[in-house]
């Protein structure tokens, strides 16, 4: 999933834990400060890195493909939903999270919670 330029030659690429909380410090970094500077000259390019000792990553990148998927812009929206999110969101509620967002956002509900599994 890229924003910005997807066309650059020039990219940043990042490795992203959607339940890490320095991910959430640079997503905010990105929305305020990089995005908004630099979105014409570079490719910001996310991939998945969930870690083994966070209990709901993996569930959220898988998540965030069945998003990208549907719509790139729903893929981003996700991924900035769960960072500023991340306190209220639990390896227990996790999946209602995800059928609500899909709601909220017009998807479907039922079929990103089966996408999880």
């Amino acid at each position: 999933m890229v924003e910005g330029n997807p066309g650059s030659a020039v990219r940043a690429i990042a490795y992203e834990d959607l339940e890490c909380g320095d991910c959430a410090v640079y997503r905010r970094m990105l929305d305020q400060q990089l995005i908004p500077k630099y979105d014409k000259q570079v490719a910001f390019e996310h991939r998945e890195f969930p870690l083994p000792k966070h209990k709901w990553a993996r569930q959220a990148s898988i998540a965030a493909r069945h998003f990208d998927r549907i719509d790139p812009k729903l893929g981003v929206a996700f991924r900035k939903y769960v960072m500023q999110n991340q306190p209220e969101i639990t390896a227990e509620n996790f999946s209602a999270k995800v059928h609500a967002f899909a709601q909220t956002n017009g998807a479907d509900g039922p079929q990103a919670t089966a996408a999880l599994n």
